[in-house]
């Protein structure tokens, strides 16, 4: 098993884990700082920066393209929870770049740093930073 399916196979038991623990009562704050540290293990591989990271040194921010709460709600509502809908919903939209504390200033400014644009099309995990001018790219130092 490579990395990638024991990293699926992990977010399998923490969704199933999650979604009894709520079943359950059990406040979100508790299971949901869970599932956060669970997909925190799967963002240690990024490779996209902003331009203005390797622009301008300074504080870098880890951030989700596709927001955590949006990601973590559409990961817990799953029916089925097995490997092809785990991969597939993580495949589309679990993109982590760094970026800079401005262009995260940026997306809070514009409202956009717990949800997507209004006329987002429900595919696109970049639509926030189109939005706000933010452009993204491997990192060289990481490929």
């Amino acid at each position: 098993m490579n990395k990638k399916e024991k990293n699926i196979n992990m977010m399998i038991k923490v969704i199933k884990d999650c979604q009894e623990h709520k079943e359950m009562g059990t406040p979100s704050r508790v299971w949901s700082t869970y599932f956060r540290y669970a997909l925190n293990e799967l963002e240690k591989d990024s490779v996209l920066v902003s331009e203005a990271v390797n622009k301008k040194p300074g504080k870098v921010i880890h951030e989700h393209t596709f927001p955590f709460r949006l990601l973590r709600d559409k990961l817990m509502s799953l029916e089925e929870v097995d490997f092809l809908s785990v991969s597939n919903i993580l495949n589309k939209f679990h993109v982590v770049a760094k970026i800079t504390s401005e262009e995260d200033q940026k997306l809070k400014r514009n409202g956009l740093n717990l949800k997507m644009p209004e006329d987002w099309d429900k595919k696109n995990p970049f639509a926030r930073y189109e939005a706000v001018g933010i452009s993204i790219y491997r990192d060289a130092k990481k490929s």
